[in-house]
């Protein structure tokens, strides 16, 4: 009987090594600095003023042509958790109203500036603009139709208006 005893401990053991392996094969890392700040210069278009990090989240100052920005991204889901302006540019400060806020939420591009910018790539009539956000990455769908009859979309990123994509149905 005490065979069996061991047996079955034996086999419970090795399930639960297996296991363990598996289970952490399975779970993502946490992003890394490098990766963060790689996450950061992509997607926000500007240089890193101040960067600081803790166990949970990274934060990046950044500045733009429109302003400086905190940007915070959380460490373990590797997703942008907060954007906020903490300054305006020069140009904007005098072409604006001053804020009664210190800090303001980044601007999204509108459905039109979006339009102009995808017909900057592709000439033709709009058929359809569709905002959309993959993980962290805003951007719009605009589909245009040619007079040649060939229809593109164009991808165009949400925040900095460039064109990220161009698919052509024939």
């Amino acid at each position: 009987m005490s065979r069996k005893i061991i047996g079955v401990m034996l086999v419970l053991l090795v399930f639960g090594v297996i296991s363990w392996f598996v289970m952490g094969a399975w779970q993502e890392e946490a992003l890394d600095s490098e990766e963060a700040r790689d996450l950061v210069t992509s997607h926000y278009q500007g240089s890193i003023l101040e960067w600081k990090e803790d166990e949970e989240r990274f934060i990046a100052t950044v500045e733009r042509d429109t302003g400086v920005y905190a940007i915070t991204i959380d460490r373990e889901s590797a997703t942008v958790e907060d954007v906020r302006r903490l300054e305006e540019n020069a140009i904007e400060k005098e072409s604006e109203a001053p804020s009664e806020t210190e800090e303001e939420p980044l601007r999204l591009l509108t459905e039109e500036e979006a339009g102009i910018n995808a017909q900057e790539e592709v000439a033709g009539t709009i058929d359809d603009i569709d905002y959309e956000q993959e993980g962290d990455i805003p951007y719009y769908l605009v589909e245009i139709e040619r007079s040649d009859e060939r229809e593109a979309t164009v991808q165009i990123h949400a925040i900095n208006g460039e064109v990220m994509s161009i698919t052509w149905d024939d």
